[in-house]
C-alpha cells in the first residue's frame, strides 16, 4: 500500500509539472506560435498544408495568423508564390531572414521576411519584420497591400517592390525604423506608398528604374525623418517618369528632403520639408515643384548643373541660406514663389543663379528680408535671363545683383527698401532694364542724393528703357508737360542714366510719407565734453532745411548741412551746462517731435603730473613740488600731481641733499600734462654731506676708544 501511495504521488507531481510547462502555451497571444521552419506556399493548392485556414475567395480568404518565424540562416520566413487566390497574413513575425550567401539580384535567395512572388489578391496586416535582409518583398504582384505593420532594422530595406506593373498594390499606415531603405520601388508601376512613418534610416522612399520603367507611382502623406541620406529619392540607371510625390512631411534629413536624381515629368506637390541640407534637389530635366512648403533648409530648392526645363512654382520657402539655386542649365522657370528670411551662412540669397545659366525665367516671385534678393553672378556669362514682375523687399544688401549677365531683361519688378541698390549691374552688356519701380532703396528717401543712388551700372551698352524707363521715388519731378516722364534723366553711377524716368506706373501705389522725421544721431554727449566740440544733429530722412530750428540754451543757432546732418557754428565755453532743442519738418511737411539733449563742457583746469627719481633711478619720496601758491609732496612711488589753470607755470622741486630743480610748463585748457620722470642730482657739498662726515668721525672715535679699553682689560 505504501508503495502504491508513493507511486501515485510521483504521477501527481509529473502531471503538475507538465501542466505548469503547458500553461504558457495557453496564455500566450496568437503571435507567440514559434517556428524555425519557413512557411512556403507554392501555387493555389499549398495554402492548407502550410497552415492557412479559409477557402481562398474574396469572402473567405486564406488566412495565416499569429505565426512567429525565426529565420536565422534562412533565405525567407514566409513565402507565397504563383497564386491568384485571396489570402491574408495577419499578426505574424519574421526575424533574422539573413544569410551570408544571400543574393540581392536573386529574389528567391534575397533574405526576405515575407516573399510574395507572382501573386494576386494578397494582404499583409500587422506584420513585424525585424533584422532581415528585407522585411517584405513583392515581385511581379498585383492587388497586394501591406498595412499597419512594423518594419525595423532590416539591412537592405523594409519593403521591396520589384517588377509590379499592373498597379493596385500599396504600403499604408506602416512604421519603418532603422532600415537602410524604408520602401524601395524598382521597375514598377502604380504603387501607392501612403501615410507611413519612416525614421532613422538612410533613404526613406526610393523609386528607381534600372531594368524597366518606374512610373505612375504615388508617394502620399508619409512622415519621414532622421535619414542620413535623402528622404525621398527618384532615380536609377534608366530614370523614373511621371510619379507623384504629394503631401509628405519630411524633416531633419542629412541630404535632400526630395531628390530627383534621374527622373523626368515628376510632380512634387504640397510637401512640407524642414531641417534638411536641401529641401528639394533637382538633378534632371522637366520636373515640377508646386505648392511645397520649405523651411529651415540650407537650400530650399537646388537645381543642379545640367538640370534643364524644370518648373518651380507657388512654393513657400523660409529661413535658410539659399531659397532657390540654379546651377548652369537651360530654360528653368522660377515662378510665383514666396521666399522669406534667407540670411544664414556665408552668402545667403533669395534666388541665386550660379554659373552659365541660359534662358531662365524668374517671374512674379516675392523675396523679402533676405541678405540679398536675387543674385546672378559667376565668372561665366549668364544670358537670355528674364527677371520679370518680381517683388524684392527689405534685403540687407542689393535687391538684384548681376555680374556677367548679357542679352537679358529686367522688367516690371518692384524693388522696395533694400539696404543697398535696388539693382546693381556690375558687368554685362546688351541688357534692357525698364518698367521697374525703385522704391526707397539705399535709404534714398524722396530726394535724389549722389550718396544714395538706387541703382548702379558698371558697364556701357545697356539700355535703361524700352519705350519708357523706370520709376524712381527720389526722382518724380519735374514733369512740366505732364506726359508721365520726368523732364530730367535719372543719373546712375558710373556714367549711365535712365533717359525717360516715369512719374507713375499703372497699378502701383507709391505710399504717402506719413512718418515724421527723427534725430538718429547727435553730438556731443556726456557730462564732460571738450569745449571745442561741434554740435551735430543727424536726421532719419531728408529735411526741409529752412524748417529746422536748433536752439542752444534757448538761443537760435546756425550751421551747415552735410547730407542729412546739420553741424552748428556754435562756440562753447568751459565748464558750462548746455541744453539743445531741435524741431523741423521733412520734405513733405511731417513735423518731428521736439528732440532735446544736454551736456556739460569740461573744466579748463588740467592736471600736471610726474615722477621724481635719483640719478640711479631710485624713486624719491617727500620731494617738495611748488608752483606759486600750490605745494605738494611726492608719495612713496615718487609721484606727484597738481591741478593748474591754463597758462605758463614755473615748477620747483626741492629736497635736502639734492640740488633744486626748476622747470617751466605750459598748461592748455582742459588738457592734462604728464611730465614723465624727473631726475634730481645729489648735492655733494651741501650740509647733508658735512653732517654725514661728522657722524662718520664720531663713530670712528668711539670705535677706537672701545678697542683701547678692551686691550687694557686683557
Amino acid at each position: 500500500m505504501a508503495g502504491r501511495a508513493k507511486a501515485s504521488s510521483r504521477w501527481i507531481i509529473i502531471v503538475a509539472l507538465a501542466a505548469l510547462l503547458l500553461l504558457p502555451a495557453f496564455s500566450m497571444p496568437a503571435r507567440a506560435l514559434y517556428t524555425t521552419t519557413p512557411i512556403v506556399v507554392e501555387g493555389d493548392g499549398d495554402f492548407t498544408g502550410a497552415g492557412f485556414t479559409g477557402g481562398g475567395t474574396p469572402a473567405d480568404p486564406y488566412v495565416l495568423e499569429g505565426v512567429n518565424v525565426y529565420a536565422y540562416q534562412k533565405f525567407h520566413g514566409i513565402v507565397v508564390a504563383n497564386t491568384t487566390k485571396h489570402f491574408r497574413i495577419v499578426g505574424c513575425t519574421v526575424t533574422d531572414a539573413y544569410t551570408p550567401d544571400r543574393d540581392w539580384l536573386n529574389l528567391s535567395a534575397s533574405g526576405s521576411g515575407i516573399l510574395l512572388a507572382n501573386v494576386t489578391n494578397g494582404e499583409v496586416i500587422d506584420f513585424l519584420g525585424e533584422y532581415n535582409a528585407r522585411g517584405v518583398t513583392l515581385a511581379n504582384c498585383r492587388n497586394v497591400t501591406i498595412s499597419s505593420s512594423m518594419l525595423s532594422n532590416n539591412v537592405e530595406c523594409g519593403v521591396y517592390i520589384n517588377g509590379c506593373l499592373d498597379g493596385g498594390y500599396g504600403i499604408a499606415n506602416c512604421t519603418f525604423l532603422g532600415n537602410r531603405n524604408g520602401v524601395l520601388v524598382e521597375d514598377s508601376e502604380g504603387a501607392a506608398v501612403r501615410d507611413n512613418v519612416i525614421d532613422d534610416g538612410v533613404i526613406g522612399v526610393r523609386l528607381v528604374a534600372n531594368a524597366g520603367c518606374c512610373t505612375d507611382n504615388l508617394v502620399l502623406g508619409n512622415e519621414i525623418g532622421g535619414q542620413t541620406g535623402d528622404g525621398i529619392s527618384l532615380g536609377g540607371t534608366m530614370g523614373t517618369n511621371g510619379n507623384l510625390v504629394q503631401d509628405n512631411r519630411l524633416h531633419d534629413i542629412a541630404g535632400a528632403g526630395i531628390h530627383i536624381e534621374r527622373g523626368t515629368g515628376e510632380n512634387m506637390t504640397g510637401n512640407d520639408i524642414a531641417g534638411c541640407l536641401y529641401g528639394v534637389r533637382l538633378s534632371s530635366d522637366g520636373n515640377t515643384l508646386f505648392r511645397n512648403t520649405l523651411s529651415n533648409n540650407t537650400y530650399g530648392i537646388r537645381c543642379e548643373s545640367g538640370a534643364d526645363t524644370n518648373t518651380m512654382a507657388d512654393n513657400s520657402i523660409a529661413d535658410g541660406g539659399t531659397g532657390i539655386l540654379i546651377a548652369p542649365s537651360i530654360g528653368n522657370l522660377v515662378h510665383n514663389n514666396t521666399i522669406l528670411r534667407m540670411n544664414e551662412g556665408s552668402s545667403p540669397v533669395g534666388i541665386y543663379l550660379d554659373g552659365a545659366v541660359r534662358d531662365a525665367l524668374l517671374s512674379d516671385n516675392t523675396v523679402t528680408d533676405c541678405d540679398l534678393g536675387i543674385r546672378a553672378s559667376t565668372n561665366q556669362e549668364i544670358s537670355g535671363l528674364s527677371v520679370t514682375g518680381n517683388t524684392v523687399n527689405c534685403s540687407l544688401r542689393q535687391g538684384i545683383y548681376l555680374v556677367y549677365v548679357s542679352d537679358s531683361q529686367v522688367s516690371g519688378n518692384v524693388l522696395r527698401e533694400n539696404g543697398l541698390e535696388g539693382l546693381y549691374m556690375a558687368s554685362g552688356t546688351n541688357n534692357t532694364i525698364h518698367g521697374n519701380a525703385f522704391l526707397f532703396n539705399k535709404d534714398s528717401g524722396r530726394q535724389y542724393s549722389s550718396l544714395r543712388p538706387q541703382a548702379y551700372c558698371g558697364e556701357e551698352g545697356n539700355d535703361w528703357y524700352l519705350d519708357t524707363g523706370n520709376l524712381w521715388t527720389d526722382w518724380l519731378y519735374p514733369d512740366e508737360n505732364e506726359d508721365g516722364i520726368v523732364d530730367v534723366p535719372y543719373p546712375i553711377p558710373d556714367g549711365c542714366q535712365d533717359p525717360f524716368p516715369l512719374t507713375s506706373i499703372p497699378g502701383l501705389t507709391i505710399p504717402d510719407d506719413l512718418t515724421p522725421p527723427q534725430v538718429v544721431e547727435w553730438l556731443p554727449q556726456g557730462s564732460s565734453v571738450g569745449h571745442d566740440s561741434i554740435i551735430s544733429i543727424a536726421f532719419s530722412e531728408d529735411m526741409d532745411e529752412g524748417s529746422v530750428i536748433v536752439t542752444v540754451n534757448d538761443v537760435p543757432q546756425t550751421g551747415g548741412w552735410d547730407d542729412r546732418t546739420l553741424h552748428l557754428n556754435t562756440t562753447l565755453d568751459f565748464e558750462t551746462d548746455y541744453l539743445v532743442r531741435v524741431t523741423g519738418q521733412d520734405l513733405v511737411g511731417n513735423n518731428m517731435t521736439e528732440f532735446q539733449w544736454s551736456f556739460r563742457t569740461e573744466d579748463p583746469n588740467a592736471t600736471v603730473s610726474g615722477r621724481v627719481l635719483t640719478e640711479s633711478s631710485i624713486v624719491l619720496a617727500e620731494v617738495e613740488v611748488t608752483c606759486g601758491d600750490w605745494t605738494v609732496y611726492t608719495d612713496i612711488e615718487g609721484s606727484f600731481s597738481l591741478l593748474l589753470p591754463p597758462g605758463e607755470h614755473a615748477l620747483s622741486l626741492s629736497k635736502d641733499g639734492y640740488l633744486d630743480r626748476n622747470l617751466t610748463v605750459q598748461v592748455l585748457p582742459g588738457q592734462d600734462l604728464d611730465l614723465g620722470d624727473l631726475v634730481m642730482e645729489a648735492d655733494e657739498e651741501g650740509p647733508t654731506y658735512i653732517l654725514i662726515a661728522i657722524i662718520i668721525a664720531i663713530v670712528a672715535a668711539a670705535s677706537v676708544g672701545l678697542l683701547v679699553r678692551w686691550w687694557r682689560r686683557r
